[in-house]
């Protein structure tokens, strides 16, 4: 017992401790935010590809005012009268990132929207490493490994320019990694069959992580859902026990599908855009600009040091309407 009490409170200390390195290296990654949590927000502005003043960042700011005097009023957040009045508009496909406006609560009320949005931030940061660490450990790596490969998950290119460029739907992706490990944790079948009331434990579990995904940003929910069908099926070569996999995915899919109907239902109500719209000049080169582009995974990334000038210059000189950031920089190379 002495032993056993000994080994949880070793694991617990390393946790924590895991977990205020990388708190130490989030506030250190986007200093000096930490430093006018309440008085500023800093975007890069010093390389080709992002705005001086970033139009994402203030938006941003005001998804925490708004979702802050929704919730106080007993309103959603996902539909604001405020925009385009008296009409109003719903805001289920924009990247309200509710599950950040939701964690920062008590920093908004006490000190406003734009410190939640800093907050909220430096978490991402941070709690991408965190997860990163516990991603890597459940796959059996050692432990000075493990917080090295969280280390240079939350401080890669991507995530940091992500941050630099306002963007904190991006900077919120440590519930994908959190879903990465939930999914790991749903194909993982015990040595010998439980009851029923314990294969539910796995699935509800990554239908929670999934819901977090979703309730953040859609692309993120693409990621997950792209990862998840294609980690479940590699599962299933070779499982001992298939079908209790096949019940555990099927309880998966019938939670999340169940956390997900109210969006849905509410999508469906309120009518899908008709895509086959004319649309003006302006916004036919943005979404020529942003659209995906096959050759883009095959270009190099404005995101390495080494390299970065002078791809960004080629990149912008192949790129629709000069639209880079979007359309070339997934590799993250």
């Amino acid at each position: 017992m002495t032993r056993l009490r000994r080994d949880r409170t070793g694991g617990a200390r390393l946790h924590l401790l895991a977990g205020a390195g990388y708190l130490a290296l989030a506030i250190w990654l986007t200093w000096p935010t930490a430093a006018h949590l309440g008085e500023a927000y800093f975007t890069s502005g010093n390389n080709l590809f992002f705005f001086p003043a970033t139009p994402d960042a203030p938006q941003n700011i005001w998804n925490f005012w708004w979702g802050m005097r929704a919730l106080s009023d007993g309103q959603s957040p996902f539909f604001s009268p405020l925009l385009y009045y008296p009409q109003g508009v719903q805001m289920l496909m924009q990247t309200m990132n509710i599950v950040a406006i939701g964690l920062t609560l008590p920093v908004n009320g006490l000190l406003g929207p734009l410190a939640a949005y800093n907050t909220a931030a430096i978490l991402g940061v941070a709690l991408s490493g965190y997860f990163g660490f516990l991603l890597v450990r459940a796959f059996g790596g050692r432990t000075a490994g493990s917080l090295l490969a969280g280390a240079l998950l939350t401080a890669c290119p991507l995530h940091i320019a992500k941050f630099d460029s306002g963007q904190l739907n991006f900077v919120s992706m440590q519930w994908v990694i959190l879903f990465m490990l939930a999914a790991l944790a749903l194909v993982r079948l015990p040595a010998h069959e439980r009851g029923w009331h314990h294969d539910l434990v796995p699935p509800l579990l990554a239908a929670l992580a999934f819901l977090l995904v979703l309730l953040t940003d859609w692309y993120w929910a693409l990621v997950a859902a792209a990862f998840g069908g294609s980690w479940m099926l590699l599962a299933l070569v070779g499982a001992p026990r298939p079908w209790q996999l096949l019940q555990r995915y099927l309880a998966f899919g019938l939670l999340a599908g169940a956390a997900c109907l109210p969006m849905v239902m509410t999508l469906l109500a309120d009518g899908i855009p008709d895509a086959g719209q004319p649309q003006g000049e302006l916004w036919a080169a943005y979404s020529e600009g942003y659209s995906s582009d096959a050759r883009g995974l095959f270009f190099p990334a404005a995101l390495n040091p080494l390299w970065s000038l002078g791809a960004e210059r080629f990149l912008m000189s192949v790129a629709p309407h000069g639209i880079t950031e979007g359309s070339y920089t997934a590799a993250g190379w």
